[in-house]
């Protein structure tokens, strides 16, 4: 009896797994019904089995032992859950197989059963290399990312920005700080308005969760925009004209899409007269780390759907009273690793983009999406914020940092894995230590900036750099005894005229 309730338990996560193959949004009775109808199935099968080769007395065992094959559906079930490829029906044929060549060995193999501690073993075996194999196909499926293509009419768009951007003075600054002083004792993921009087950032609120604000540089006013709004909101980037602001936030996450993330959209006219944000993306996936292009009608950001990450593009479009995304297109391709846009400057030939394991400072590339020209930058970066242009696209600042997380030690075509993880924890907690700036011509190597006692305060939480490339903000955190600290300096460089 104890041999044919293991086999009806066993067989349960692949009827879950087979729910969500079946339905795209399954409920929760859907997926019991599954569950219990997989495990009868097993045991009707189990029984028959049993009962034509009853010359074994230890058959039953055998079944038994040959039915944990199935708990290769656990790993396959959280991947179908957490969104990778090959997806649920693809992950659903491969455990079926795989119960199905346990089952007919069990009902074949003769002789004494294996110890209770033997048996017990092998749960642990399934599971160990049902994982290994899970993500081994699920990171060769994420694999298989092509270039993107250019069109045409997206490279004439990038050049009429590039021509209607005035430029500003040239400057020369030498890494060496005028003066680094403190700016904020909180706050995290700093952006600057393009005229650089505001700068936006998320900072926790006495509820627990993290919101948008804002800091008024010449008055020292700071406002919370999303302060009663649900969930972690997140990353703030302005828009050029500075009335919109985009975010994203896990508020949409639920049982089914437990990494579910969304930009919203919010106008910032008024602090006064503070409407509520409103959605732009809409499908289930990751969608996050948004910045502006060279106006607010366009907005790029990291998406993640059917087990890979790419850096997508869209069109900001109104109608019947409400603003949405309109088609859009990827801008870069990573394969099995993470991705994200970090800055786009604004002659519109600058994209900024990151790629690999988040868990460790990024290899990032500036791309020219009007051509497809890559270039590394001098250093890895941090994941969020960790890059920022002047005002005419001339200048940048970027943000490094040293390993801090032992999941950085994993391979970077594991990045897709580890983002949901590394989102979760990357509001909050530092992902690395240390911090590293540097500065110069965009399309320079830069030099990194002496920052002196900030370098070892904290690791990097985002740069902003100054309209005119004489400075920036630098955000900060820190893990020490008395928990989680953050702050942002001022960092002005010692410039000529």
């Amino acid at each position: 009896m104890i041999w044919r309730l293991w086999c009806f338990g066993a067989a349960m996560p692949l009827g879950v797994l087979a729910a969500l193959a079946w339905r795209a949004e399954p409920e929760l009775v859907d997926l019991q019904l599954a569950a219990l109808g997989s495990g009868a199935l097993m045991l009707a099968v189990v029984s028959l089995a049993a009962r034509r080769r009853d010359d074994d007395p230890e058959r039953g065992r055998h079944l038994a032992s040959g039915a944990t094959a199935a708990l290769v559906a656990v790993p396959a079930l959280c991947a179908a859950w957490l969104g990778f490829a090959p997806g649920a029906r693809a992950l659903l044929v491969g455990a079926a197989v795989v119960t199905g060549l346990g089952v007919a060995r069990g009902a074949r193999v003769r002789g004494p059963s294996r110890a209770l501690a033997a048996q017990a073993a092998t749960v642990l075996i399934v599971l160990v290399i049902g994982s290994l194999a899970v993500l081994s196909v699920a990171a060769l499926a994420a694999a298989w990312a092509r270039r993107p293509e250019i069109s045409s009419a997206r490279a004439a768009a990038m050049y009429d920005y590039d021509a209607r951007v005035p430029l500003l003075p040239a400057t020369d600054c030498s890494p060496a700080p005028a003066r680094v002083e403190l700016l904020m004792d909180h706050g995290a993921h700093p952006r600057l308005s393009r005229d650089g009087a505001t700068l936006w950032y998320d900072a926790a609120v006495d509820d627990g969760t993290r919101q948008v604000h804002s800091l008024e540089r010449a008055s020292g006013v700071e406002t919370c925009w999303t302060c009663g709004e649900p969930g972690r909101n997140l990353r703030p980037h302005p828009g050029a004209n500075g009335r919109v602001i985009v975010f994203d936030t896990d508020r949409h996450a639920d049982w089914r899409h437990p990494a579910n993330t969304e930009l919203h959209l919010l106008s910032v006219r008024r602090a006064s007269a503070k409407p509520r944000s409103r959605r732009l993306t809409r499908e289930p996936g990751a969608d996050d780390h948004a910045v502006f292009g060279p106006d607010t009608r366009v907005v790029a950001w990291s998406r993640g759907a059917d087990g890979r990450f790419a850096v997508v593009i869209a069109p900001i479009v109104s109608g019947h009273g409400g603003i949405l995304l309109g088609s859009r297109s990827e801008l870069y391709a990573s394969g099995s690793g993470w991705t994200a846009p970090l800055a786009w400057s604004a002659d519109a030939r600058a994209l900024v983009v990151a790629h690999g394991n988040p868990f460790e400072p990024l290899p990032a590339v500036v791309v020219d999406p009007a051509t497809g020209t890559e270039r590394e930058t001098a250093a890895p970066l941090i994941g969020a914020a960790g890059a920022s242009f002047s005002a005419d696209g001339r200048r940048i600042a970027l943000a490094s940092a040293r390993r801090h997380h032992a999941a950085g030690l994993l391979p970077d075509g594991l990045g897709f894995a580890l983002a949901s993880l590394a989102r979760a924890l990357g509001g909050d907690e530092p992902l690395h230590r240390d911090a590293v700036v540097l500065t110069g011509e965009t399309w320079s190597p830069g030099a990194a900036v002496a920052l002196a006692e900030a370098a070892d305060w904290g690791t990097p939480t985002g740069v902003a750099l100054e309209p005119d490339g004489r400075g920036f903000v630098l955000g900060q955190r820190r893990e020490t005894e008395a928990g989680i600290e953050e702050r942002m300096v001022e960092v002005a460089l010692t410039c000529a005229s």
